[in-house]
Order: C-alpha cells, then sequence, then structure tokens
C-alpha cells in the first residue's frame, strides 16, 4: 500500500477517536459525573481517634554470660491512633466536607492550606479534588454534602 493513502485512511479514523476523547462522560440521568470549577476552602480539621486494640505479651527468656535465666515481658500497646482530616469546601451552592488518612507520614496535610481562599476543585461522584499550591491534586472522599437553602 502506497504511503499516502495509508496516511489518508489513518487521519479520519484518529479524528473520530479524538472526538470520543474529547466529549465528556454522561450519567444515565443526563448529567456529567464531575464537575470542577472554583470554590471556597471553608475549614480543615484533624482528627485523632483512638481505637482499642488488642494487646500481645511476649515473654523473652534467655541466659546471660554468668549462665542464669533472665527473663523480660514486652507488651504491645492496648490502642492505637487513627488520624484523619476533614476538609469542608463550599462550591456551586453546596458545601462538601471530605475526609482523608493521615496515618501516613507521606498523606499531604491540608492544614497547611488557607481558609477562606477560593482553591480549585473537581467533585467526582463520591471525590473531592482539590489542587494544591504546589500545584499536585488533593483527593479526599466525600463524607457528608449540604445544599444551601436561599
Amino acid at each position: 500500500m502506497p504511503r499516502h493513502i495509508a496516511i489518508t485512511t489513518m487521519v479520519p479514523a484518529i479524528a473520530a477517536i479524538a472526538s470520543l476523547w474529547a466529549t465528556p462522560v454522561v450519567a444515565a440521568d443526563g448529567r456529567t459525573p464531575y464537575s470542577c470549577g472554583t470554590g471556597t476552602l471553608v475549614n480543615v480539621e484533624r482528627v485523632v481517634d483512638t481505637i482499642p486494640v488488642q494487646s500481645v505479651t511476649i515473654v523473652h527468656s534467655r541466659r546471660d554470660r554468668k549462665g542464669r535465666r533472665v527473663e523480660w515481658i514486652e507488651r504491645t500497646p492496648s490502642e492505637r491512633q487513627d488520624r484523619r482530616y476533614l476538609i469542608t469546601i463550599e462550591f456551586d451552592a453546596v458545601t462538601y466536607t471530605g475526609e482523608s488518612s493521615a496515618n501516613a507520614p507521606w498523606d499531604f496535610n491540608p492544614t497547611r492550606l488557607v481558609i477562606n481562599d477560593d482553591v480549585d476543585v473537581c467533585i467526582d461522584r463520591n471525590r473531592l479534588v482539590v489542587q494544591r499550591p504546589d500545584g499536585k491534586t488533593y483527593k479526599a472522599t466525600i463524607v457528608h454534602a449540604v445544599r444551601e437553602r436561599p
């Protein structure tokens, strides 16, 4: 097949695929499942819960240099702390509260954000996606949404 024929037949196929990719996905009720825009950061909280867990007791035994038996006991804590962030954003006449983990040291700390500042936000079904000041995104699971009444 000559080269110019292959290119002319591929261009319409690429254009068709690109047009499908550019159109937004529409949910069954006719709405797009996401919306983006500028919202206002209302509040950021760090919540620490203490959760009871089963304690484990370990008995260590060994002999010292003189041959005497030495024993000591170790116990694991009977509770652990669960840390999470709650972020509240007002967007499109709805106040969204999102929750994210704070247990890992690499989790983003949204308390660095300034309250009452405008932030770029996207609502994607049950996810709240906020544009961070460093250009990356911060994602939280929406746990509460309240529509404001006029």
